[in-house]
């Protein structure tokens, strides 16, 4: 999650042109909004965020038996990939409605996308369905994201988001620490199995509705709202999107491909390839053709600290997404540990990386510099992963905890 912006803003993407009075009026009106309504609002963001951050974590060390039970080892990868794509080519988009709809029927539609992805995947009968409910409840999870920052900047004063957000994205940080935990426990539960993984999300999703629906009885108007249908679907830049969802699953699928179901040099790899790299070049030029309007403005990376950042963190991303897949895999199909007991053996990495944002956080606020962090953090993580090569299946114990500190402070 994002943090809080540090002063009102508008959905990503949305120019200033053509915002009326509507935005202050809105904006003066919801500044007022406090006592159970404001109560209410934080309570629901704080479940919203801990049921996304428990999402992205729970399901690694269910992935095991899920792919057992499907015989699927190969799909392993899209259980969550899928979700991320989805997430990553919507995010842009759906930020964008914020703008052109009412707020409080975006947010309450994407978080009902996301439970009903939570649904479908708990239902699946076969990989591919899960994968498909992956992939909605990625489509809910880009609307999630989005709204929350954005109906906290239009319906909090500044001085209480200072003061709320730490408690909203704290729940981001509890649900990423405990999901590994609660997703061992219910997966080795013969009572509940691993179904009850997206189960759990249906409770929490309701309570952050519930609260919502009511929180927000009159919310703020779109700032664009009074422009035609036609130019809103514009401003939305739905090939935008659709474009970057086909390249990134071309691509994905030519790495899931490549050197294990087929040669690199097959055909269907060699053509996922292509179409990456087509779809691609069609999204750039897309987006530098719509300039302000586009999915993604090109502008923004003309900033040296926007685009090393951005760059950073995609790099980072890759290698820490990795890390999580890897570990239940080795502990349950190489050392024959129960789903439970590989929750437990993830909490070296999930503490150290705490600890090591805490510290970051820390050090950076005083001395206010924070690409010296960046500087000694890359590094660390790449120890810590270029080590796991060392790692076998009678590897002892300190072997794999100090490994996944040294990556988890890495990141953190």
């Amino acid at each position: 999650m994002e943090g809080i912006p540090a002063e009102t803003s508008r959905p990503a993407g949305v120019t200033a042109d053509g915002i009326d009075n509507q935005q202050s009026e809105g904006q003066h009106a919801a500044e007022h909004m406090q006592g159970w309504a404001l109560a209410s609002l934080t309570l629901a963001f704080m479940s919203v965020c801990f049921v996304l951050a428990l999402d992205n974590t729970i399901l690694a060390t269910a992935i095991p038996q899920i792919s057992s039970d499907f015989q699927s080892l190969n799909d392993i990868g899209w259980y969550g990939s899928s979700y991320l794509i989805a997430q990553m080519a919507l995010l842009p988009t759906c930020g964008r409605l914020y703008a052109f709809y009412n707020i409080k029927w975006v947010y309450c539609l994407s978080l009902a996308v996301f439970e009903l992805g939570s649904i479908v995947s708990a239902v699946a009968p076969n990989s591919m369905t899960l994968i498909v409910g992956r992939a909605v409840s990625g489509l809910g999870a880009a609307g999630l994201v989005s709204g929350t920052t954005t109906i906290l900047s239009y319906c909090v004063a500044l001085k209480k988001q200072a003061i709320l957000s730490p408690f909203v994205l704290g729940m981001y940080s509890i649900g990423s620490t405990v999901g590994p935990l609660v997703g061992g426990s219910i997966t080795d539960n013969k009572a509940l199995t691993w179904r009850f993984v997206f189960w759990i999300n249906l409770p929490f999703g309701a309570v952050g509705l519930l609260l919502v629906w009511f929180a927000l009885r009159k919310p703020p108007p779109a700032v664009q709202g009074g422009l035609p249908w036609l130019q809103k679907i514009r401003q939305v830049d739905i090939p935008g999107a659709i474009l970057l969802l086909g390249a990134t699953s071309c691509l994905n699928l030519a790495l899931q491909w490549g050197g294990i179901v087929y040669p690199w040099s097959n055909a269907n790899v060699f053509g996922c390839l292509i179409g990456f790299g087509l779809l691609l070049a069609t999204f750039l030029y897309l987006q530098v053709r719509g300039k302000e309007s586009s999915t993604v403005p090109l502008h923004i990376f003309r900033s040296r600290t926007v685009s090393a950042s951005c760059g950073f963190m995609m790099l980072v991303q890759v290698a820490i997404v990795l890390q999580s897949y890897y570990w239940p895999i080795y502990f349950q199909s190489v050392r024959n540990t129960n789903a439970r007991d590989s929750g437990i053996n993830l909490l070296p990495s999930i503490v150290s990386n705490s600890l090591g944002t805490f510290c970051a956080g820390w050090i950076s606020s005083k001395t206010g510099h924070y690409v010296p962090l960046m500087w000694i953090g890359a590094p660390v993580l790449a120890t810590g992963g270029g080590l796991y090569q060392l790692i076998r299946a009678n590897s002892p114990m300190g072997e794999w905890i100090g490994f996944q500190i040294l990556s988890g402070l890495g990141y953190g």
